[in-house]
Formats: C-alpha cells, sequence, structure tokens
C-alpha cells in the first residue's frame, strides 16, 4: 500500500488479533491510516508450534521493522534434505541458506509462533495501533449503501457490532478472524464452511535438552529441514527459536471428525501415532522421543 496525504487517511477496523489479523494492521498503519485491531480473548493467544517463514515473508518483516527482533529467533537451514520412510536420501540441497539468499535476496526462517505473534503485537503497538481485547464481535455493519455515502459525508461508515452491545465505527472492516470466521457467512451473504484438505498433522516440539540422539542433536547444530516421504503419509522436521527447540509435523489422512464436524485440534492418540509411522527412520525415534 503507498502512504496517503493527510486527508486521505482512513479509520480501519480490524476483526481477529491473531497473526493474519496484526500482520494486516501494521502493513495498513505503515501505509499511513489509523488501525483498531478487535480480538475476542482476554490477551495474545496463539497455539501451534513451527512454521516456516519463504523469503516473501521475511522480505515483509524486514519491510515492518521486524528483522533485528525476528532473526535471533528463527533457525535458518543450511541443508535440506528428503528421505523415503526407510531413510534412504532421496534428495539433498547443501548450502540451502545461501541459495535461497542468492535466488530470491532474503532468507528462509523458521519460526515459532508464539514468537512470532509477540513480535507483531510489540510492533503494532509500537506504531499506534489500538489493540482492544475480550472484545468478541457478534456482527459487521455492512450497509452498502450508507458505507458509500459515509466516504463523502459525515455519516456514520461501516461498523463493527461487539458482545457488550457497543460499536464501533470506520472508513473500512477487515475480518481475520480465522478459518473458523463467525462473521465469514454475514459478511458474504452466504454460508461458506472451510473445506477439509483431506489431511490431519500431529505437531510435536522437542526442547534441545531432551534430545538425545546424536543425528538429531546434529540438526540443531546445523540447521536443516528434514523431510520423509511414505504411503499415505509424510512427516517434517526443523529446529525453531534460534535452534533450542526441535519442531515436527507428522502429516496423515484425516480421519477425525467430532459432533459431525472437522475438528479443528484435538490431542493426538500417542498409540495411534507410533502404529502410523512404525518403521519409519528415523521418523519412529523422533516419534518415541516426543513422547516419553
Amino acid at each position: 500500500m503507498e502512504r496517503t496525504s493527510p486527508h486521505e487517511k482512513l479509520h480501519v477496523l480490524i476483526v481477529g488479533g491473531g497473526l493474519c489479523g496484526l500482520a494486516t494492521a501494521i502493513s495498513i498503519t505503515l501505509a499511513g491510516h489509523r488501525v483498531s485491531v478487535f480480538e475476542s480473548t482476554a490477551h495474545a493467544h496463539e497455539v501451534g508450534a513451527g512454521l516456516q517463514s519463504s523469503p516473501n515473508g521475511s522480505r515483509l518483516y524486514h519491510r515492518w521493522g521486524l528483522a533485528h527482533v525476528l532473526e535471533p529467533l528463527a533457525a535458518v537451514p543450511n541443508v535440506l534434505e528428503i528421505h523415503s520412510s526407510d531413510g534412504k536420501v532421496l534428495a539433498k540441497r547443501d548450502n540451502y541458506e545461501e541459495e535461497v539468499l542468492q535466488r530470491y535476496g532474503f532468507p528462509l526462517w523458521a519460526l515459532h509462533r508464539v514468537d512470532l505473534q509477540g513480535a507483531l503485537l510489540a510492533r503494532a503497538i509500537e506504531l499506534g495501533v489500538e489493540v482492544h481485547y475480550s472484545s468478541r464481535v457478534v456482527d459487521v455493519i455492512t450497509d452498502a449503501a450508507a458505507a458509500a455515502e459515509a466516504l463523502t459525508t459525515l455519516l456514520p461508515g461501516p461498523g463493527i457490532l461487539l458482545e457488550s452491545g457497543k460499536q464501533h465505527r470506520g472508513d473500512l472492516v477487515v475480518v481475520a478472524d480465522g478459518v473458523w470466521s463467525s462473521l465469514r457467512s454475514s459478511v458474504l451473504g452466504q454460508q461458506i464452511a472451510p473445506r477439509p484438505t483431506g489431511d490431519m498433522a500431529y505437531r510435536i516440539t522437542i526442547d534441545r535438552e531432551h534430545v538425545v540422539d546424536e543425528e538429531m542433536v546434529a540438526w540443531l547444530n546445523q540447521p536443516r529441514v528434514q523431510i520423509w516421504i511414505g504411503p499415505g503419509a509424510h512427516a517434517i522436521a526443523y529446529s525453531v527459536r534460534n535452534c533450542s527447540l526441535l519442531n515436527i509435523v507428522l502429516l496423515v489422512k484425516d480421519d477425525f471428525e467430532q459432533d459431525g464436524l472437522v475438528a479443528s485440534r484435538a490431542a493426538g492418540n500417542v498409540e495411534e501415532v507410533q502404529k502410523l509411522f512404525e518403521g519409519w527412520a528415523p521418523t519412529t525415534a523422533i516419534v518415541n522421543m516426543a513422547l516419553k
């Protein structure tokens, strides 16, 4: 977004204070607008484990003034290896860090979601974003005619209605309340439910002090992305939080349903995980170590 002149400054209301909402808030604020974020939870609450931020992502973090905060928290993989489930190396890229930098101009960062959200929140507040917690939005005021007229008059523009009954008005409303959005259908005027991908992920993080296998210790000492591919499943391992945590994602066919709906998260079944990856090398060792 280009920086606007003072008379074009907008007030943007963002529903949702997660990664997407906060990133949007930073970008819009840096473009010269006023931003208010409304989050239903009482405080910042990110779930999950690691994520890989591509060079496109790290490019934005540099632009937003976050590089000096996130770089010390990131792990930068220097090796990429793809294996079959029996451990045979199918493909390997050495000097991966340098290759990514030369090709794209910015690094690939492996980050912990909690670290990323904390950095985004701090930067948003530093820039003057108003972040309102314990502010559940139950409706978006989307009278198109009134909203259009508000752009050229002093009439109230589009807005949001909080569970408390309080309204907030602005010039633009951004709905960023996640895949299980309660507002998507009301804004678009039709029921739109998330579509299952058919995949389910078991997410595991292991503290460095609990990693005793020599091969896995080497992964932490020389950051890398490890991928294993097998029948109906695959696994990914990489370090995060400046190589102090080993992050593992095990992806299998999604056969979990709860009350007729696809569940977004649930506790993993230990025996099921062990059975699904039995005989995988060294994935079996990772799973067993994580479950101790």
